[in-house]
């Protein structure tokens, strides 16, 4: 099956009990939650759209929402018993009433035997009703290695549970190379990374989340109290 649908969003395994994180802050930012269900003589579709008061958000959002609907529709998925289908579930988390991430729990099945689960996270800068990146909050392109030693340095304690030697720890998935960090979302204290079992080492069996703090990171931010301009 072919994946461009996600665009560079890595492949996760996420467990079912994942709960999303959800905070007060945003009541005044984000209404209800609208559901799309589609069903056609190829696809099944079930995605929840969160609907944001802020008009321009609201579009931008619900732009790049429906641009994984229609790619997943253009997917050439094999024949089979199963209609593929594709789920969304919308949670929402952030930084103060700065940043806003909607993170959205994905499910793709395709028939028996053929699913995945993953998280495809979208931030937006409230003040500036823009979509932000991680380059957008560090002062140089640096930032990327920073980042990478905390990771690498957090994952071996996490995978010494598994692998007490680390004989299996193979982080090359957690160099500083923009393609291993494409999944992410702010929170009131850091950035939480979210990373699929290969990418950690290869008795790895489960996906990873590891935050790293602002406070880890308040020297290369270029604004450490607000995060963004």
């Amino acid at each position: 099956m072919k994946h461009s649908f996600l665009f560079t969003v890595v492949f996760l395994c996420i467990s079912l009990g994942y709960i999303f994180p959800q905070n007060n802050t945003y009541k005044n930012i984000i209404g209800k939650i609208n559901t799309i269900t589609e069903e056609n003589s190829k696809v099944q579709i079930d995605v929840q759209i969160p609907e944001v008061k802020d008009s321009i958000i609201n579009a931008e959002l619900n732009k790049l929402i429906k641009s994984q609907i229609i790619n997943f529709e253009k997917e050439n998925f094999p024949p089979g018993k199963e209609k593929p289908f594709l789920r969304m579930l919308a949670g929402y988390s952030g930084f103060k009433d700065r940043i806003v991430t909607f993170i959205f729990k994905t499910s793709i099945s395709a028939g028996e035997n053929n699913s995945m689960e993953f998280l495809i996270p979208f931030s937006f800068d409230i003040k500036n009703k823009k979509q932000i990146f991680l380059s957008d909050i560090f002062r140089d392109s640096l930032y990327l290695k920073t980042i990478s030693k905390i990771v690498i340095k957090k994952a071996k304690e996490i995978y010494k549970k598994d692998d007490p030697k680390l004989k299996t720890f193979i982080p090359n998935g957690l160099l500083p190379k923009p393609e291993n960090f494409p999944s992410y979302y702010f929170d009131e204290d850091g950035i939480m990374f979210n990373f699929s079992p290969l990418q950690i080492g290869t008795m790895a069996g489960t996906d990873y989340r590891i935050k790293v703090l602002f406070s880890e990171l308040k020297k290369i931010l270029k604004d450490s109290k607000n995060i963004v301009n």
